[in-house]
């Protein structure tokens, strides 16, 4: 495989199991306290961390940011290959931010221990390359707060299109992104990591 493939292969095995692939059409953004009030938990959107949980993810935000405060967390649905966490970090000047906490299963981690830091670092790629990707904004590999390492990323709100109302529109965004992908100068980027 050669960096460019890896590159692509990764981006389309990451996309699938985001919130926001290149093809789908943006929703509006809403806080967690939206999404999922305290008093009515809806099992088929995600469910709520536990105490225990919430003491954690304040942790991680205070490692962030320490004049940061968890404000929400919540699981979100349909993680394949790691456990993702909506997290909602109120930021000292009073706006909300909602970020992605991924911790990788124990099949990636079988195949690739270092696979947050890989994540992260490629990412950062894509992202100064221009493809629309989530910024990665903390890698925490101490295991001292979860027992492996975990990426914190931007939060994209989204939903795939499973039944364009314009085929033709749809095929050629994806036509369009794979094109950017393959237009990523390899030889600059340092992707002896993959």
């Amino acid at each position: 495989q050669t960096p460019t493939s890896r590159l692509l292969i990764f981006h389309c095995i990451y996309r699938s199991a985001t919130p926001l692939p290149p093809w789908v059409r943006v929703a509006r953004r809403k806080s967690c306290n939206e999404l999922m009030p305290a008093h009515r938990v809806n099992q088929a959107r995600g469910r709520m961390t536990s105490l225990k949980d919430k003491a954690k993810f304040a942790h991680v935000v205070g490692r962030m940011d320490p004049d940061s405060r968890l404000v929400g967390a919540r699981r979100l649905p349909g993680g394949v290959s790691a456990e993702v966490t909506l997290i909602e970090v109120e930021r000292p000047d009073g706006e909300i931010e909602e970020m992605v906490l991924r911790r990788h299963g124990p099949v990636d981690l079988q195949q690739n221990p270092n696979v947050a830091e890989d994540e992260y670092r490629l990412l950062e790629i894509t992202g100064r390359s221009g493809l629309v990707t989530p910024k990665p904004r903390f890698l925490d590999q101490k295991c001292d707060i979860f027992p492996t390492a975990y990426v914190v990323l931007e939060y994209l709100v989204g939903e795939t299109e499973f039944e364009p109302v314009d085929i033709i529109d749809y095929v050629s965004q994806m036509a369009r992104h794979l094109t950017y992908i393959h237009e990523i100068d390899c030889v600059q980027q340092d992707l002896t990591f993959l």
